[in-house]
Protein backbone atom coordinates (compact mmCIF):
# COMPACT_ATOMS: atom_id res chain seq x y z
CA UNK A 1 0.00 0.00 0.00
CA UNK A 2 1.35 3.40 -1.02
CA UNK A 3 0.56 6.34 1.20
CA UNK A 4 2.16 9.69 1.87
CA UNK A 5 2.28 12.40 4.51
CA UNK A 6 2.30 16.06 3.47
CA UNK A 7 4.13 18.79 5.41
CA UNK A 8 3.02 22.35 4.57
CA UNK A 9 5.26 25.07 6.04
CA UNK A 10 4.15 28.69 5.78
CA UNK A 11 7.35 29.84 7.51
CA UNK A 12 9.38 28.61 4.52
CA UNK A 13 7.75 30.24 1.47
CA UNK A 14 8.87 29.17 -2.00
CA UNK A 15 8.82 31.42 -5.06
CA UNK A 16 9.24 30.11 -8.60
CA UNK A 17 8.90 31.66 -12.05
CA UNK A 18 7.31 29.75 -14.94
CA UNK A 19 7.02 31.29 -18.41
CA UNK A 20 7.34 34.79 -17.00
CA UNK A 21 4.81 34.33 -14.20
CA UNK A 22 5.85 34.28 -10.54
CA UNK A 23 4.17 32.00 -7.99
CA UNK A 24 4.68 31.99 -4.23
CA UNK A 25 3.40 29.29 -1.91
CA UNK A 26 4.27 27.58 1.36
CA UNK A 27 6.91 24.88 1.14
CA UNK A 28 5.31 21.46 0.63
CA UNK A 29 7.16 18.23 1.38
CA UNK A 30 5.73 14.81 0.50
CA UNK A 31 7.15 11.91 2.46
CA UNK A 32 6.30 8.26 2.91
CA UNK A 33 4.78 6.83 6.06
CA UNK A 34 8.06 5.38 7.35
CA UNK A 35 9.79 8.76 7.77
CA UNK A 36 9.55 10.54 11.10
CA UNK A 37 7.38 13.64 11.32
CA UNK A 38 8.15 16.95 13.03
CA UNK A 39 6.47 17.46 16.40
CA UNK A 40 3.77 20.16 16.32
CA UNK A 41 1.65 21.59 19.12
CA UNK A 42 -1.69 19.98 18.19
CA UNK A 43 -2.96 16.74 16.58
CA UNK A 44 -6.53 16.77 15.27
CA UNK A 45 -8.07 13.38 14.52
CA UNK A 46 -8.99 12.62 10.90
CA UNK A 47 -11.71 10.14 10.01
CA UNK A 48 -11.98 8.50 6.60
CA UNK A 49 -14.99 7.71 4.44
CA UNK A 50 -13.77 6.24 1.16
CA UNK A 51 -13.19 2.81 -0.37
CA UNK A 52 -9.67 3.77 -1.46
CA UNK A 53 -6.85 1.44 -0.44
CA UNK A 54 -3.80 2.72 -2.35
CA UNK A 55 -2.49 5.53 -4.54
CA UNK A 56 -2.68 5.93 -8.32
CA UNK A 57 -0.69 8.19 -10.65
CA UNK A 58 -1.63 9.63 -14.04
CA UNK A 59 0.31 11.51 -16.70
CA UNK A 60 -1.18 14.65 -18.25
CA UNK A 61 0.01 17.14 -20.83
CA UNK A 62 2.18 19.94 -19.43
CA UNK A 63 -0.28 22.72 -18.59
CA UNK A 64 2.46 25.33 -19.07
CA UNK A 65 3.08 24.25 -22.66
CA UNK A 66 6.54 22.85 -22.19
CA UNK A 67 5.81 19.73 -24.20
CA UNK A 68 6.54 17.22 -21.44
CA UNK A 69 4.19 15.23 -19.26
CA UNK A 70 3.62 15.92 -15.59
CA UNK A 71 2.54 13.38 -13.02
CA UNK A 72 -0.62 14.26 -11.13
CA UNK A 73 -0.54 14.48 -7.33
CA UNK A 74 -1.40 11.30 -5.46
CA UNK A 75 -4.97 10.19 -6.22
CA UNK A 76 -6.47 7.49 -4.03
CA UNK A 77 -7.74 4.38 -5.78
CA UNK A 78 -8.87 0.83 -5.08
CA UNK A 79 -5.69 -0.63 -6.61
CA UNK A 80 -2.61 0.73 -8.43
CA UNK A 81 -3.35 2.39 -11.81
CA UNK A 82 -7.12 2.14 -11.19
CA UNK A 83 -9.46 5.05 -11.82
CA UNK A 84 -9.13 7.34 -8.75
CA UNK A 85 -11.97 6.97 -6.27
CA UNK A 86 -10.78 9.93 -4.24
CA UNK A 87 -9.70 10.16 -0.65
CA UNK A 88 -11.94 11.99 1.78
CA UNK A 89 -10.88 12.80 5.33
CA UNK A 90 -13.03 14.58 7.87
CA UNK A 91 -12.63 16.66 11.04
CA UNK A 92 -15.23 17.05 13.78
CA UNK A 93 -15.88 20.76 14.41
CA UNK A 94 -18.06 22.28 17.13
CA UNK A 95 -19.73 25.56 16.12
CA UNK A 96 -21.60 27.88 18.50
CA UNK A 97 -23.63 31.01 17.71
CA UNK A 98 -25.15 33.35 20.31
CA UNK A 99 -28.48 35.07 19.70
CA UNK A 100 -29.21 38.68 20.66
CA UNK A 101 -29.93 37.68 24.27
CA UNK A 102 -26.77 35.53 24.55
CA UNK A 103 -28.48 32.14 24.25
CA UNK A 104 -26.19 29.70 22.38
CA UNK A 105 -27.06 27.39 19.48
CA UNK A 106 -24.45 24.66 19.01
CA UNK A 107 -23.91 22.10 16.25
CA UNK A 108 -21.20 19.51 15.73
CA UNK A 109 -20.33 19.36 12.03
CA UNK A 110 -18.32 16.62 10.31
CA UNK A 111 -16.35 18.72 7.85
CA UNK A 112 -14.22 17.71 4.89
CA UNK A 113 -10.56 18.60 5.55
CA UNK A 114 -9.35 20.43 2.42
CA UNK A 115 -5.79 21.77 2.29
CA UNK A 116 -6.58 23.21 -1.15
CA UNK A 117 -9.44 25.44 0.04
CA UNK A 118 -8.67 29.07 0.88
CA UNK A 119 -11.94 29.49 2.76
CA UNK A 120 -14.34 27.39 4.82
CA UNK A 121 -17.92 26.37 4.11
CA UNK A 122 -20.99 25.28 6.09
CA UNK A 123 -24.16 23.83 4.58
CA UNK A 124 -27.52 25.63 4.76
CA UNK A 125 -28.60 22.88 7.18
CA UNK A 126 -25.78 23.68 9.59
CA UNK A 127 -26.58 27.41 9.22
CA UNK A 128 -30.18 26.65 10.24
CA UNK A 129 -29.11 24.53 13.22
CA UNK A 130 -27.03 27.48 14.44
CA UNK A 131 -30.07 29.81 14.10
CA UNK A 132 -28.10 32.16 11.87
CA UNK A 133 -30.15 35.15 10.62
CA UNK A 134 -31.39 35.56 7.06
CA UNK A 135 -29.25 38.66 6.56
CA UNK A 136 -25.60 37.64 5.94
CA UNK A 137 -22.62 39.35 7.51
CA UNK A 138 -20.97 39.59 4.08
CA UNK A 139 -21.18 38.25 0.53
CA UNK A 140 -18.33 36.96 -1.63
CA UNK A 141 -17.65 35.55 -5.08
CA UNK A 142 -16.44 31.95 -4.98
CA UNK A 143 -14.41 30.21 -7.66
CA UNK A 144 -13.95 26.45 -7.54
CA UNK A 145 -13.75 23.45 -9.85
CA UNK A 146 -17.42 24.02 -10.74
CA UNK A 147 -16.80 27.59 -11.91
CA UNK A 148 -17.60 31.04 -10.50
CA UNK A 149 -20.50 31.70 -8.14
CA UNK A 150 -21.30 35.30 -7.17
CA UNK A 151 -22.95 36.86 -4.16
CA UNK A 152 -22.50 33.87 -1.85
CA UNK A 153 -23.66 34.56 1.71
CA UNK A 154 -21.16 34.49 4.55
CA UNK A 155 -21.30 34.67 8.33
CA UNK A 156 -18.93 35.15 11.24
CA UNK A 157 -19.67 32.25 13.58
CA UNK A 158 -19.19 33.26 17.21
CA UNK A 159 -17.15 30.24 18.33
CA UNK A 160 -15.43 27.31 16.59
CA UNK A 161 -13.69 24.49 18.45
CA UNK A 162 -11.64 21.51 17.26
CA UNK A 163 -10.59 18.95 19.87
CA UNK A 164 -6.95 17.86 19.59
CA UNK A 165 -4.04 16.24 21.37
CA UNK A 166 -2.08 19.09 22.92
CA UNK A 167 -5.21 21.11 23.58
CA UNK A 168 -8.27 22.14 21.59
CA UNK A 169 -8.03 24.81 18.91
CA UNK A 170 -10.60 27.56 19.44
CA UNK A 171 -11.54 30.53 17.27
CA UNK A 172 -13.98 33.42 17.60
CA UNK A 173 -15.80 35.29 14.84
CA UNK A 174 -14.74 32.66 12.31
CA UNK A 175 -15.82 33.32 8.69
CA UNK A 176 -17.81 30.69 6.78
CA UNK A 177 -19.70 30.88 3.52
CA UNK A 178 -22.96 28.96 3.14
CA UNK A 179 -23.24 26.49 0.25
CA UNK A 180 -24.88 23.17 -0.46
CA UNK A 181 -22.12 20.67 -1.25
CA UNK A 182 -22.57 17.10 -2.40
CA UNK A 183 -20.16 14.34 -3.37
CA UNK A 184 -20.35 12.42 -6.62
CA UNK A 185 -22.55 9.76 -5.02
CA UNK A 186 -25.04 12.37 -3.81
CA UNK A 187 -23.82 12.41 -0.20
CA UNK A 188 -24.26 15.84 1.40
CA UNK A 189 -21.44 17.51 3.31
CA UNK A 190 -21.80 19.46 6.55
CA UNK A 191 -19.06 21.70 5.26
CA UNK A 192 -15.42 22.17 4.32
CA UNK A 193 -12.64 23.15 6.70
CA UNK A 194 -10.22 25.24 4.69
CA UNK A 195 -6.80 26.73 5.27
CA UNK A 196 -8.06 30.14 6.39
CA UNK A 197 -8.01 28.63 9.91
CA UNK A 198 -4.32 27.72 9.54
CA UNK A 199 -2.84 30.55 7.44
CA UNK A 200 -0.27 31.35 10.15
CA UNK A 201 0.61 27.78 11.14
CA UNK A 202 2.65 24.95 9.72
CA UNK A 203 0.55 21.82 9.25
CA UNK A 204 0.99 18.13 8.48
CA UNK A 205 -1.64 16.05 6.74
CA UNK A 206 -1.10 12.50 8.03
CA UNK A 207 -3.74 10.21 6.51
CA UNK A 208 -3.87 6.59 7.54
CA UNK A 209 -5.84 3.84 5.81
CA UNK A 210 -5.41 1.23 8.53
CA UNK A 211 -5.42 3.24 11.76
CA UNK A 212 -5.70 6.74 13.18
CA UNK A 213 -4.98 9.64 10.84
CA UNK A 214 -4.14 13.14 12.06
CA UNK A 215 -3.93 16.76 10.98
CA UNK A 216 -0.99 18.26 12.89
CA UNK A 217 -1.01 22.01 13.61
CA UNK A 218 1.95 24.04 14.84
CA UNK A 219 1.93 26.95 17.24
CA UNK A 220 1.22 30.27 15.45
CA UNK A 221 3.98 31.58 13.18
CA UNK A 222 4.70 35.26 14.03
CA UNK A 223 4.15 37.72 11.19
CA UNK A 224 4.66 41.47 11.24
CA UNK A 225 1.64 43.73 11.02
CA UNK A 226 1.09 44.85 7.42
CA UNK A 227 2.66 41.71 5.94
CA UNK A 228 -0.66 41.23 4.19
CA UNK A 229 0.68 38.87 1.51
CA UNK A 230 2.42 36.72 4.16
CA UNK A 231 5.88 36.79 2.55
CA UNK A 232 7.74 37.93 5.70
CA UNK A 233 8.49 41.44 4.43
CA UNK A 234 6.44 44.66 4.47
CA UNK A 235 6.87 46.39 1.13
CA UNK A 236 5.07 48.25 -1.64
CA UNK A 237 2.67 45.37 -2.31
CA UNK A 238 1.49 45.50 1.30
CA UNK A 239 1.19 49.29 1.17
CA UNK A 240 -1.08 49.00 -1.88
CA UNK A 241 -3.32 46.63 0.06
CA UNK A 242 -3.43 49.12 2.92
CA UNK A 243 -4.41 52.09 0.76
CA UNK A 244 -7.09 50.06 -1.02
CA UNK A 245 -8.68 49.52 2.43
CA UNK A 246 -8.09 52.97 3.93
CA UNK A 247 -11.06 54.99 5.23
CA UNK A 248 -11.47 58.28 7.02
CA UNK A 249 -11.01 58.25 10.79
CA UNK A 250 -14.26 57.07 12.38
CA UNK A 251 -15.61 55.62 9.11
CA UNK A 252 -16.21 51.91 9.51
CA UNK A 253 -14.35 49.53 7.22
CA UNK A 254 -16.76 46.60 7.03
CA UNK A 255 -15.30 44.79 4.02
CA UNK A 256 -14.21 41.27 5.09
CA UNK A 257 -10.99 41.42 3.07
CA UNK A 258 -9.96 44.60 4.89
CA UNK A 259 -10.68 43.73 8.51
CA UNK A 260 -7.14 42.44 9.11
CA UNK A 261 -5.80 45.83 8.00
CA UNK A 262 -7.39 47.52 11.05
CA UNK A 263 -4.33 47.38 13.34
CA UNK A 264 -5.89 49.04 16.41
CA UNK A 265 -9.28 47.31 16.18
CA UNK A 266 -11.36 50.51 16.07
CA UNK A 267 -13.21 49.42 12.89
CA UNK A 268 -11.65 52.03 10.62
CA UNK A 269 -8.39 52.04 8.65
CA UNK A 270 -6.87 55.46 9.15
CA UNK A 271 -3.63 57.32 9.90
CA UNK A 272 -3.23 55.54 13.24
CA UNK A 273 -3.05 52.24 11.36
CA UNK A 274 -0.76 53.79 8.77
CA UNK A 275 1.67 54.74 11.55
CA UNK A 276 1.87 51.05 12.44
CA UNK A 277 2.54 50.15 8.81
CA UNK A 278 5.30 52.78 8.63
CA UNK A 279 6.95 51.36 11.74
CA UNK A 280 6.88 47.87 10.19
CA UNK A 281 7.97 48.81 6.66
CA UNK A 282 11.09 46.83 5.76
CA UNK A 283 11.24 46.88 1.96
CA UNK A 284 11.07 44.04 -0.51
CA UNK A 285 12.82 40.80 0.49
CA UNK A 286 13.92 42.22 3.85
CA UNK A 287 12.41 40.42 6.86
CA UNK A 288 10.10 42.56 8.98
CA UNK A 289 10.24 42.30 12.77
CA UNK A 290 7.08 40.51 14.02
CA UNK A 291 6.51 42.86 16.99
CA UNK A 292 7.20 46.05 15.05
CA UNK A 293 5.28 49.20 15.94
CA UNK A 294 4.04 47.95 19.31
Amino acid sequence: ISFYNSIIKVDTPRTVSVLGKTFTSPDVTIQDEFQSLPTFAHKIQLTRDTPATTAGYYAFADIFGGGTDLLSPTALALFPAAIPTGGLFYVEVELTELDASGVPSTDTAIMLMDTGAQGSVISPGVAASLSLPFAPDFTVDVCGVGGLSTGIEGFYVDSVKMDARGGALQYSQAPFIVLDLTLGDGTSLDGILGMNFFWNRNVIFEPNLGGSGFFHVSAPIPFAYADFDVDFDVDGADARTFFACMTDSGTQQASPECMHVDADGDEDVDLADFARLSACYSGADISATPNCGR
